[in-house]
C-alpha cells in the first residue's frame, strides 16, 4: 500500500471539516446580519422619536398650556405613523406634570418591526 496518497476515508473526514467551517461562518454572517436588521430598526425609532422632541420644543412657550395642544396633560396617540423601507412604525406619547415645577414631562413610545421568528 503506498503511503504517499490520501484514502477516501482521509478525505471525507477532511471534506466533513471544512463542511463544518464553513457552516460556522456561515451562521456567523447570518446572526451579525440579523443582529444588524434589528439595530437598524431601533435606530429608526430613537429618530422618529427625536423628531417628535423637536417639534415639541417648538411648542414650549408662554402660551404652552392651551387646551387641545401638543402639551396637554394626557396621551396623544398616533403622532408616530411611518412606513419606512417597508416597515411600519407608530408611536405615541404621554405628557405628565413635574411634581413641584412649571414643567412638563413627556413619555414617547415607539413601536418598531420585529421578525416572527
Amino acid at each position: 500500500m503506498n503511503k504517499k496518497s490520501l484514502t477516501l476515508v482521509e478525505i471525507i473526514v477532511g471534506s466533513f471539516i471544512l463542511v463544518l467551517v464553513y457552516a460556522g461562518m456561515l451562521a456567523a454572517f447570518f446572526g451579525v446580519r440579523e443582529y444588524m436588521n434589528r439595530a437598524n430598526k431601533r435606530l429608526i425609532s430613537l429618530n422618529l422619536a427625536r423628531q417628535v422632541l423637536n417639534e415639541l420644543y417648538e411648542e414650549v412657550r408662554e402660551d404652552w398650556n392651551v387646551a387641545g395642544g401638543d402639551l396637554t396633560l394626557g396621551a396623544h396617540n398616533n403622532v408616530i405613523n411611518e412606513s419606512i423601507d417597508g416597515w411600519q412604525y407608530t408611536g405615541d406619547y404621554d405628557v405628565y406634570n413635574v411634581a413641584g415645577s412649571n414643567c412638563r414631562q413627556v413619555d414617547i413610545s415607539v413601536t418598531y418591526p420585529t421578525d416572527p421568528h
